[in-house]
């Protein structure tokens, strides 16, 4: 077993158990009789059990105090974690990895080495090693209380005010608190609850319903627990969501007559005057020129794609142009169009070959979850590691900033990829000598299903958007608080019809005429002959 954890300490003599009969919460259970507190009930013949089939899963131990922990033991059940994280937090929102497991075999973990300090311990499962979920008998933590002798809590803070509020999101700053020692920071309280923490006097807080009103207090805090009252709140109402399609209501046809036929996906631009688009059946690739006011196939015409083998027929759904590449996602081979398999494959956009074989890929199908063979990878875009890194977009893989030095020769920034069939987004450093990858982090799309995703660099919005199951509507999220999260959803242009759109692409800010630039979508049905609809956006 292999792990990494932060600061070595030899365990003491003196250490003493401190999780036993502690309150529990969990992300789930198997059953009543599988709650979270069987992990500390000191007996080993209970257990706690999570939902079978998911992860991440998690099972948080309030400590009561501020304490200082050396040792961890985990004591196994069948269903044990390959991949885990024990993390530590003083309040239970921002937390530390204390020890991060890689390749747990289901032994009992017995894990020292280390010390980090906290009130909060927290387990969470990465990789289940079996089918079921995680599973184990007992939990124990050993360590010691707070001794450092400061019982001084700090000042309350005072000035708690609201800046920019929109309908998912609102900025809050506040006057310094004081300490006889210290302050080591503050948690935000939102309706009374803890909802995230900050160093410095300012936060902003996201995922709000829009048109809402909610009371926001702070607290402080100094090194050895001691924690202020809240100080007096403030009320912050939410704006009213915009639901209307930001840009003109008028679509045009973009292609000509029966160009394209049935099953054209997704689309990227490369540059104002390429557009890429993938068919999914027969699995092919088209460059796309402009036309007029239409965009119609380059000489080569439709590309046949095949895997770096150069066999198969990869279900192409989703296609990103990006500075190392072109790279396609798919949901199966059609070849053998009964399995999902989950690729995403990279082409060299300046082949003139009339069959493309990929440069590299990458199969995704064991990290990701069990869906149908048309519930897979429908979308992926491409966002550079200078916006994440600038956006302080968090790495959920080591609990901390995102640092692209951490991925070696993973190209210029992260492919995110969306799965139809549970409507989540998945972010991947690829290893572009091929086949490696790293998952960074998850989150929820905007919608039960996603048919593209779309980064627009000049606004910093990632765009997630439905096909007619969802009556066209389309998401925005921005990074708050280190995460991808909605900001906005949107009706489609009120004079395009409920067509079966599975492709989006947003034209370069180099392109905006008037105020406006170009969106184009694809429709897999061809309604009425036509496969591409054309629309705008306003420029930012």
């Amino acid at each position: 077993m292999l792990f990494s954890s932060v600061a070595v300490t030899p365990a003491s003599a003196a250490d003493s158990l401190l999780s036993q009969g502690k309150p529990v919460t969990t992300s789930s259970t198997e059953g009543s009789a599988f709650g979270g507190a069987k992990a500390v009930d000191g007996s080993g013949t209970t257990r706690w059990a999570s939902a079978e089939g998911v992860d991440p899963q998690w099972l948080r131990i309030d400590l009561g105090t501020a304490a200082t922990v050396r040792r961890i033991k985990l004591d196994w059940e069948a269903a044990y974690a390959t991949k885990y994280r024990l993390e530590i937090s003083d309040d239970g929102v921002s937390y530390t990895t204390v020890v991060a497991v890689d390749n747990g075999d289901g032994n009992t973990d017995d894990l020292t080495g280390f010390t980090a300090r906290g009130r909060y311990l927290k387990f969470v499962g990465l990789t289940r090693g079996t089918p079921y979920g995680y599973s184990f008998w007992e939990l124990q933590a050993f360590g010691s209380t707070d001794s450092s002798g400061d019982t001084q809590a700090p000042t309350v803070p005072a000035g708690l005010a609201a800046g920019t509020v929109t309908a998912t999101t609102a900025a809050l700053t506040w006057s310094a608190s004081t300490d006889n020692v210290g302050v080591t920071g503050y948690d935000v309280l939102r309706n009374g609850s803890p909802v995230g923490t900050a160093t410095t006097t300012s936060y902003q807080d996201g995922g709000l319903a829009p048109n809402t009103s909610y009371s926001y207090s702070v607290r402080a805090r100094d090194a050895a627990g001691n924690t202020s009252a809240a100080g007096a709140a403030v009320t912050v109402k939410t704006k009213a969501n915009q639901t209307t399609w930001p840009g003109d209501a008028a679509v045009t046809v973009a292609d000509g007559t029966n160009v394209f036929g049935t099953n054209l996906s997704g689309l990227s631009f490369e540059n104002p005057d390429v557009l890429w688009a993938a068919r999914n059946g027969p699995g092919s690739l088209y460059r796309l020129t402009r036309s007029g006011s239409l965009w119609k196939p380059d000489s080569v015409g439709a590309r046949s794609l095949n895997y770096k083998n150069g066999s198969g027929d990869p279900d192409a759904e989703g296609v990103v142009s990006t500075p190392d590449g072109l790279f396609v996602s798919t949901e199966r081979d059609g070849d053998n169009s009964g399995s999902s398999l989950l690729k995403v494959l990279r082409y060299d956009p300046k082949s003139t070959a009339k069959t493309l074989n990929a440069t590299a890929e990458w199969n995704l199908t064991s990290d990701l979850p069990s869906v149908g063979n048309n519930d897979g990878l429908e979308a992926i875009s491409w966002v550079p590691d200078s916006f994440l890194a600038a956006q302080g977009f968090k790495d959920e893989r080591t609990n901390a900033a995102y640092n692209p030095s951490s991925y070696a020769n993973h190209g210029t920034g992260l492919y995110f990829v969306g799965l139809e069939g549970n409507g989540m987004v998945y972010a991947y450093a690829l290893n572009q000598s091929g086949s490696t990858f790293t998952r960074v982090a998850a989150f929820a799309g905007g919608f039960s299903s996603i048919m593209d995703l779309e980064f627009e660099p000049a606004t910093g919005l990632l765009w997630s958007t439905c096909d007619d199951t969802c009556n066209g509507r389309s998401a925005t999220l921005s990074i708050t608080g280190g995460k991808f999260i909605v900001v906005g959803t949107y009706d489609r242009p009120a004079q395009m019809p409920n067509l079966n759109n599975e492709g989006f692409a947003i034209a370069p800010q180099s392109t905006c005429t008037a105020g406006r630039k170009q969106v184009v979508w694809s429709d897999d049905g061809n309604t009425s002959s036509h496969a591409l609809r054309a629309g705008t956006l306003p420029c930012a």
